[in-house]
């Protein structure tokens, strides 16, 4: 299964993949040219070293890997499942692109 924040992934598929995603397609163009513009020809993913599932929630730890170094410091945050899948919170999402200066809309602040 493909990395959700991956070189790979396309902006639709992410925003399929996180709460809210559809609301943030401005947000996950700005993350994929993100790498473009600063990393051009680098290949990243998604990894997320730790998690912890309570139910239908799961408190994780992700970052960014390129070339097999983390590009940020990890970030905790949530996923969720939904309809038996599993999707990061819009709040988590938000939180890494804010590492690139990447704003979110104000109003998804309580999306797990």
């Amino acid at each position: 299964m493909r990395s959700l924040l991956a070189t790979a992934t396309t902006p639709e598929e992410m925003a399929e993949g996180i709460v809210d995603g559809e609301r943030l397609a401005d947000q996950i163009g700005a993350f994929k040219q993100f790498f473009v513009d600063n990393l051009p020809g680098e290949e990243y993913e998604g990894d997320t070293p730790n998690v912890r599932i309570d139910g239908d929630v799961a408190e994780i730890e992700f970052f960014i890997v390129v070339a097999g170094e983390p590009v940020v410091e990890a970030i905790s945050g949530t996923a969720v499942r939904q309809e038996g899948r599993w999707m990061l919170s819009a709040d988590s999402f938000c939180r890494l692109i804010a590492t690139g200066g990447i704003e979110c809309p104000a109003d998804l602040g309580g999306s797990g």
